[in-house]
């Protein structure tokens, strides 16, 4: 078992992977990509009062309803068309008897255990973390973004597949003589990373006793230090500011293997690493809240899905993907959105509420985090997956 004491300071990786510390502020779990930072979007008038949970008539007030977003990223993508770009969000509140006030921040798990907002955009496993941590009675009720990180390495370097005979060679190779960098042991990659190595490979990944020696740097600075061989293998994604070093004319770095994939493939489903997260007393006050929220996301990704290319592309969104030109931004839609390469489950979902085989496998997948000491065992005592067609 190796000692994982080793921390590489932050100012040593941005110096020699040549990223910006403001750059590096934007990392986070919403498909990859950055954001403006904190900003605030109010798609509606209405005030904080009683409100309806049935059909909005003009003699009726509006209850304002408040939300904290991830800013960048796939996700972000969908969140600025929902909530500011179109009336989706707006209108089905209004059908039920509310208005949106939609905020973004990387913080938003924070912001949200605080008491602020009524929806967060975690899933899950964050959630669950989450509840159990402050003893809060949440409900996850939706999955946005599956879990598309996973272990990078360089191309024709001695820990690809290609040269070591196969991924459980590399990842033996990776153990016993590479560096494992991973952007924070509280990032929502390792415990999928976990669960994959120690249940696939017979491989532990843990911070003290695992069999890896890691280190930790900002998310987006792992591609480089990778490409610039400080590295043997990172815990990242294309979408980390990385796109240019995977184009197909001169790729250098390449899976070795997508956490969503795996999972997949273990019987759990490609599970979310964003989903839709409120409190057990918002659901029960406010059902019809929760269902438009559901359906004007599903529209929103719809209409993502009909045009990824052409809204993509299209400033902000190319710099929400952290991507430098269109080329970059059109190869991480074939990636993707498109699955033209190695990564092969859909990155957003199309279908966001949790059907009942959803919430098995959710469960399923929760239980055995808790078995290797993720989340508390009695998650179940705070967290509640729920389906809204039930609501």
């Amino acid at each position: 078992k190796r000692n994982n004491s080793s921390r590489t300071t932050r100012r040593s990786y941005l110096k020699r992977a040549g990223v910006s510390v403001g750059a590096l502020a934007l990392a986070g779990c919403a498909g990859g990509g950055g954001g403006e930072g904190d900003s605030e979007s109010s798609s509606g008038d209405g005030s904080d009062s009683s409100g309806s949970t049935g059909t909005v008539t003009d003699s009726q007030e509006l209850q304002e309803v408040n939300m904290i977003l991830s800013p960048g990223g796939f996700a972000g993508i969908i969140y600025d068309q929902m909530t500011k770009q179109t009336d989706r969000l707006e209108n089905r509140m209004n059908e039920e008897g509310y208005t949106v006030n939609a905020q973004e921040s990387w913080e938003n798990a924070a912001l949200f255990a605080a008491g602020g907002p009524d929806f967060s955009d975690i899933a899950g496993l964050e959630a669950t973390t989450l509840a159990t941590e402050r003893e809060l009675d949440l409900v996850t009720f939706g999955k946005t973004i599956s879990n598309f990180v996973g272990f990078i390495t360089r191309i024709g370097s001695r820990f690809d597949p290609d040269n070591t005979g196969g991924l459980e060679e590399s990842l033996n190779l990776l153990a016993n003589e590479g560096k494992l960098a991973i952007g924070s042991w509280g990032g929502g990659d390792v415990p999928a990373e976990k669960i994959i190595l120690e249940d696939q490979f017979g491989l532990t990944l843990d911070e003290d006793q695992g069999d890896f020696e890691v280190v930790t740097a900002d998310y987006f600075a792992l591609p480089q230090l990778l490409a610039d061989e400080e590295v043997a293998a990172v815990s990242t994604a294309p979408q980390y500011g990385a796109a240019s070093l995977f184009l197909p004319d001169d790729p250098a770095l390449k899976g070795l293997f997508w956490n969503a994939d795996q999972l997949d493939e273990m019987g759990y489903g490609p599970r979310p690493i964003n989903g839709w997260t409120t409190t057990r007393e918002f659901v029960d006050n406010n059902p019809g809240a929760v269902r438009a929220l559901v359906e004007a996301h599903e529209e929103t990704v719809a209409d993502f899905l009909s045009r990824p290319y052409e809204l993509s592309t299209t400033e902000p969104y190319t710099e929400f993907l952290t991507a430098q030109n269109e080329q970059e931004a059109e190869f991480l839609v074939d990636f993707c959105i498109k699955n033209e390469y190695s990564w092969e489950s859909p990155l957003m979902y199309e279908t966001v509420s949790l059907d009942e085989t959803a919430i098995e496998q959710e469960t399923q997948y929760i239980n055995r985090a808790a078995e290797l000491g993720d989340v508390p065992s009695n998650w179940q005592e705070y967290l509640e997956f729920v389906n809204v067609n039930n609501l």
